[in-house]
């Protein structure tokens, strides 16, 4: 699915609900094309026109559209940042159970690389 965003090169002063350079997601699509709705920086809902835009003293918007990441992709992207995780969890671990000499900290070590290695397929 292709997620669509609006970019003002430059904004007019005083309208600080908008910042010239930020991405804004396109929330809604006007009928004809022309206009599109977003959330501005105070979570406010605008109108906008893609030309001559008054929020932008009669501006215009720049376009972008960008491919939503699959949900498989998102999904190893997550599975592999929580193994990292889980992988500098250990470490810290082993390394209180040796800085403290302590027990329990050296057995969740332990549960942590069991888990880690029950993970890898």
């Amino acid at each position: 699915m292709t997620k669509v965003y609006a970019v003002a090169q430059s904004v007019p002063r005083p309208a600080s609900h908008l910042t010239a350079g930020s991405r804004y997601e396109v929330l809604l699509h006007g009928e004809c094309g022309r206009s599109f709705w977003v959330e501005d920086d105070d979570g406010d809902r605008a109108y906008c026109l893609w030309r001559n835009d008054p929020n932008l003293n009669g501006g215009n918007w720049t376009r972008i559209e960008d491919e939503e990441p699959a949900a498989e992709a998102t999904a190893d992207a997550t599975i592999a940042a929580l193994k990292k995780a889980l992988g500098q969890a250990a470490d810290n671990l082993a390394a209180a159970a040796k800085l403290y000499d302590c027990p329990g900290a050296h057995r969740a070590e332990q549960i942590a690389r069991a888990a880690l290695a029950g993970s890898r397929e």
